[in-house]
């Protein structure tokens, strides 16, 4: 290629894309295939996870689904690829085919507008960002365990989606407003120094601008500071640009333009060593709002006069469409609008409980955290005199109208037990001025007006972690991570012994209902002990959190994929809050409070349901005396009613 005063472009459609991708490429894409699917099954519930997962079931299936659509995408172009090197190996054994057909596929009658495909492949690759971005988005803002750096990275991505997002709105409106437009050759091929002669459709502008330009593309890999990545860029060798009048608006709009002489700036679509050259026409047009704007590949080669092809030419684009200024932009808002009238007439109650979830999650967050209380917040509990109860991992205290009262700390703990307190767990009241109190490696303490009691010390005989207590039948019931126990203070049962008839799993909630039967939450199951036998109350694809009994005597399950409500049977009702991994659960009267592992709360009044972001693990919630909302958040602390 000749010396020229070459000018770097922005291209709005590359022609690379044509090139470079063949066996190599498609068994590379596999890989990313087979991962992905399986990463994205896994995450979307369809396939078990091996191994033990850090984020969200939706995060890793995001990822996943990430990796997939890139394997895919790459798959697509190998496969296109392939196929177009078959096409030109079936040309090239034909007698006498010309070597511009080998070049590209061309048609000889005219070429096509690719406008639709523009606004799909710009659609494909927005949803491929935004999915890719899902992981790093939980990781920088939802799981706070990035920092500002992190947060300020990830951001800036954030903005180039947000920028792709606007690219395909504004070109998925040129289609729609627009449609696509054809350019018929007058004659096929062209060659440099001739006039090129064609007719665009359709013809609904006043004027038209023009600009026929020769385009080198290239990909090559670039070295920097020992790190390599691929660059890609196009420059411009000739331009030349034309303001077209359009006297009528039938039929087709003649173009006549004249090629440099030239012989070296032909089309090369083949890209031999990833660099291609090729002439295209830009056709635009200004209007009100939305411009028109395309982009037609020309087929300029070097040939004699007697390899002209002149083709009849089809039926020029018609004019139907009218473009009265902004008519276009302004028809969305007015059909929202009156789809929004619509459904106000057939569902107004559904249309306001909508609008009032809307709101709510704009709304601030009407909690404060008791500065108190460290972060490690654990769970909370109604004592029976309506006053609030407060674990953290080092500390058991209880809200008061004069404020917190301390029960046990780490100086009351070392005094008591004449050595260092270890991570407390869980707890549950029994009455007024009385409560247990277990740890994470078995421990249980008992409390009763004011005294302490040690009942059972680390490791003796529990070792792990105990994640809830219940009082039922003249027992303590411990469950944990070794199962479910039960004590007996006093009796010829006195002492801890393990529950049999349960399979072997940990138990994170008990629960007692209005039947007097005690439930159960052993990994993905309930069970019941009711008549002094075990029955098994439901099964499910979740692991159950919490449990919680409703006014009915039915029971409400907070599980990894959401609120499952059961009847007195056990029959399981409509999923709620799904693809929420709920941990805590607590009602008051008509009012629901659930809370989620991504910090999420979720209130449900009259039916309604109320989401708040509170950024850590909701790790307990109880309903004070005025019917407020008291939390603990694993991560952020106690938070009380503002």
């Amino acid at each position: 290629m000749p010396a020229s005063a070459a000018k770097r472009i922005q291209l709005t459609q590359s022609r690379l894309t044509q090139v470079g991708y063949g066996w190599f490429t498609l068994l590379f894409s596999l890989p990313f295939i087979a991962i992905g699917s399986y990463l994205a099954l896994g995450g979307l519930g369809y396939l078990p996870l091996s191994g033990k997962v850090h984020a969200p079931l939706w995060v890793v299936g995001a990822a996943g689904l990430s990796f997939a659509m890139g394997g895919v995408l790459l798959f697509s172009h190998s496969i296109a690829g392939l196929l177009q090197r078959r096409r030109r190996a079936a040309l090239a054994s034909r007698p006498g085919v010309r070597p511009w057909l080998l070049d590209y596929p061309w048609d000889p009658a005219g070429i096509d507008d690719p406008a639709a495909n523009r606004w799909l492949s710009t659609l494909a690759m927005t949803l491929l960002l935004a999915i890719f971005l899902t992981p790093f988005n939980w990781w920088a803002f939802i799981s706070n365990k990035g920092g500002l750096m992190v947060q300020l990275g990830i951001g800036l991505f954030d903005l180039i989606l947000l920028l792709m997002v606007k690219n395909f709105l504004y070109r998925l409106g040129q289609h729609l407003k627009f449609g696509a437009g054809h350019l018929a050759f007058a004659e096929f091929p062209y060659a440099p120094g001739e006039t090129l002669r064609a007719y665009f459709s359709p013809n609904r502008f006043d004027q038209l601008q023009l600009e026929l330009r020769f385009v080198e593309e290239w990909s090559e890999v670039v070295r920097s500071g020992g790190k390599r990545r691929r660059h890609h860029s196009a420059v411009v060798h000739h331009s030349t640009r034309h303001t077209l009048p359009v006297r009528s608006h039938s039929g087709e709009v003649e173009i006549r333009l004249d090629l440099p002489a030239n012989p070296e700036w032909v089309n090369q679509l083949r890209g031999e060593g990833e660099r291609v050259y090729y002439w295209e026409l830009l056709v635009e047009a200004e209007q009100p709002g939305i411009d028109y704007h395309a982009t037609f590949l020309l087929p300029v080669y070097d040939r004699p006069r007697s390899a002209v092809v002149t083709t009849p030419r089809r039926a020029p684009i018609g004019t139907s469409r009218r473009l009265i200024p902004y008519a276009f932009e302004l028809l969305p808002p007015l059909i929202l609008a009156a789809l929004v009238g619509v459904a106000w007439l057939l569902a107004p109650t559904q249309l306001e409980r909508t609008a009032r979830e809307v709101a709510s999650s704009l709304t601030p967050i009407p909690w404060v955290p008791l500065t108190q209380f460290n972060s490690s917040a654990l769970a909370t509990q109604p004592g029976p005199d309506g006053q609030v109860w407060l674990l953290t991992k080092y500390e058991l205290a209880r809200l008061t109208p004069t404020g917190p009262k301390p029960l046990l700390d780490s100086p009351r703990y070392r005094q008591l037990f004449n050595h260092k307190l270890n991570a407390l767990s869980t707890f549950t009241v029994i009455a007024q001025d009385e409560a247990w109190v277990a740890s994470w490696y078995g421990e249980l303490f008992h409390y009763q007006n004011g005294q302490w009691q040690e009942r059972l010390s680390r490791g003796q005989p529990l070792a792990r972690r105990i994640h809830a207590l219940a009082q039922y039948a003249g027992a303590l019931w411990l469950g944990g991570e070794e199962g479910l126990w039960r004590w007996v203070s006093d009796g010829p049962e006195e002492g801890l012994t393990p529950v049999a008839g349960l399979p072997k799993g940990a138990v994170r909630a008990l629960a007692v209902d209005q039947r007097q039967r005690l439930l159960v939450a052993l990994e993905r199951e309930v069970w019941r002990l009711e008549a002094g036998e075990w029955q098994l109350h439901w099964r499910g694809a979740g692991r159950v959190n919490a449990l919680a009994v409703n006014a009915a005597g039915g029971l409400l399950l907070a599980t990894d994929h959401g609120l499952i409500p059961l009847d007195r049977d056990g029959v399981e009702g409509a999923l709620e809050l799904a693809d929420h991994p709920l941990t805590a659960l607590a009602l008051s009267g008509t009012t629901l409070a659930a809370g989620d592992q991504e910090g999420g709360l979720h209130l449900r009044r009259d039916g309604v349901w109320e989401h708040y972001a509170l950024g850590k693990r909701i790790s307990g919630i109880a309903f004070d005396q005025t019917g407020g909302v008291v939390l603990t958040s694993y991560g952020r602390g106690v938070l009380v009613p503002r």
